[in-house]
Formats: structure tokens, sequence, C-alpha cells
């Protein structure tokens, strides 16, 4: 009698201790992250029965990746706990217990990306948010004045460059130099 395998239904989870160290022993000191995370995909695909063991259809979160490099390319953790489930396809790999840091920076990444999805959808004033004919032209008046401040800022910053440099010109291509307030 054969024996057979039993198919992984889609949406199934499961949590496993993946082993890495017996690995990233084999190879230089300076490909060990590397290689932790081939091995994580390498074990992943053999125990979640991916056809041809084909680990470009394991997918790693992100945190997970940062957890593998977190102590550099040198020095990544001997085993982590992860989960895997399986859906449409493809097998995607998540910490199973992060730790403080981790769950800070995740939340981190969530935040900013609320506040860019928050950016991109454009905002109708209302008609009390709505800015008067007078409110309208203060706002240009400040913007004609700050305007003016910058050109003077530029003037003077253009005239205390002229006085540090000095160009020498004669026989040969002019060149810049910088004045010395001490005389020599």
């Amino acid at each position: 009698m054969a024996k057979t395998k039993k198919a992984i239904s889609e949406g199934m989870e499961r949590e496993y201790v993946v082993p890495l160290r017996h690995k990233w022993q084999l190879v230089p000191i300076y490909r060990r992250a590397g290689k932790a995370v081939k091995t994580l995909k390498e074990f992943v695909a053999k125990h979640m029965r991916i056809s041809d063991r084909d680990i470009d259809l394991v997918k790693i979160d992100h945190a997970l990746n940062e957890e593998l490099w977190f102590r550099g390319r040198k020095h990544p953790p001997a085993k982590i706990k992860v989960k895997v489930k399986q859906e449409k396809g493809f097998v995607t790999v998540t910490l199973a217990e992060p730790s403080e840091y981790v769950k800070f920076k995740i939340a981190k990444r969530a935040k900013a990306s609320a506040s860019a999805e928050a950016k991109k959808k454009p905002v109708k004033p209302t008609k009390e948010e709505e800015k008067t004919d007078e409110q309208k032209s203060d706002a240009k008046e400040k913007e004609a004045t700050s305007k003016e401040a910058m050109q003077d800022l530029e003037k003077a910053e253009h005239k205390i460059k002229k006085q540090k440099t000095k160009i020498v010109t004669g026989d040969k291509a002019p060149r810049e130099f910088r004045m010395t307030k001490e005389k020599i």
C-alpha cells in the first residue's frame, strides 16, 4: 500500500518552532541572517506541503523579517516561533509571539499607513470653514510679505558670501579663496 498525503486545506493555520541554528552555522558569518530566512522558507514549504517545495510561494511578514535581522546579519536567532497560514495558493508566515519592540513597530507602521490614507482622501470644507474675502486678502498679504522677507534674506546671504570669498585673476584660471579675519 502506498502512503497518501493529506492535502492541507485553504485557510489552515498552524504554529511551528523553527530551528535555524543548524543551517546558518554552515555558512560564513556574514551570510547567517540571509540563510536563516531561506531556512525558514524551506521549513515552511516542507511542512505545509507546497508543491515542488517552491519557496517563492512562502511570504514572510515584515515584522518577522525585522525580528530575524534585528541583531544584524551575523547573529540571527537560533529558533523562532511562527504562525503559518495558507490562503489563495500562498503561505503567509508571521510571528506567533511578537516582543514588545515588534508590537511597537507594528503599531507605528499601522498609524503611519492610516495617516497616509487620510491624506489621500480629499476633504471638502464646510460652509463654516470657507474663508471670507477679508481672510483671503489677509492670507495674500502675509504671503507677499513672506516673499519680500525671503528676498531680503537671500540678499543678505549673498552679501556675506561675497565678503568671505575673493576671486584672484591672472595667468591662471580664477580660483576662490576664503578670506581670514586675521592678517598673516
